[in-house]
């Protein structure tokens, strides 16, 4: 929320309506997260001292491809490895892609 509320929004309420559009579905829980944000507001929202958004989102990226060849491919064995709904590789797999 402190987030949210500490950005500018240069396109005013317009903007905002469709930021909590795609975080409402994209979430999974029932709770929006940090990690639903766009890029630029979840850069804004970690600390000085945290890694960078880039550096979580490489580690992910290791994580999911690692599990995917562990696997054999095997997309909800690889899910079930990590402990995340097959909906979210999914979410994880097109990220790593765009």
């Amino acid at each position: 929320m402190d987030v949210l509320l500490r950005y500018p929004w240069p396109g005013n309420v317009r903007e905002l309506r469709n930021c909590l559009e795609r975080m409402v579905l994209l979430a999974v829980e029932t709770v929006l997260g940090i990690e639903l944000l766009p890029p630029a507001l979840q850069e804004e929202a970690l600390p000085c001292c945290s890694p960078s958004a880039s550096v979580i989102r490489t580690a992910e990226r290791r994580m999911v491809i690692d599990a995917i060849r562990r696997e054999g491919g095997n997309l909800s064995r690889a899910a079930r490895s990590l402990g995340i709904a097959r909906t979210t590789l999914y979410r994880h797999i097109h990220r790593s892609v765009d």
